[in-house]
């Protein structure tokens, strides 16, 4: 990462380049990975924070959190194959809850 000043270019002391970046994230457990980029995004984890509280369905975590009821199941999707998100069906509903155990781990 290049930092300007004076319009010169310098090159921070703790800067990584994307060869380094790519060496690191190609080092760590996938499953960390995927947890981790599944938690990058500010919608997922606004519902994570909903789902910490108590198991709920996708029409609550809808009118909670403000967003539409498929992009509720588009990030819930997402979560659950990350290993952080469980589902439960529960008529006429499916109920979501968070993995407390894959956060620990």
């Amino acid at each position: 990462m290049r930092e300007y000043y004076s319009g010169q270019p310098i090159q921070s002391r703790d800067s990584f380049d994307r060869h380094q970046i790519e060496a690191t994230l190609s080092a760590m457990d996938p499953q960390l990975l995927e947890a981790l980029r599944a938690l990058a995004d500010a919608s997922r984890l606004r519902l994570v924070g909903l789902l910490s509280a108590q198991p709920m369905a996708v029409e609550e975590l809808a009118a909670a959190s403000g967003l539409s009821a498929g992009t509720i199941v588009h990030h819930l999707k997402r979560l659950e194959s990350a290993g952080l998100v469980e589902s439960t069906p529960r008529r006429p509903y499916v109920e979501y809850s968070l993995r407390v155990d894959r956060l620990h781990a």
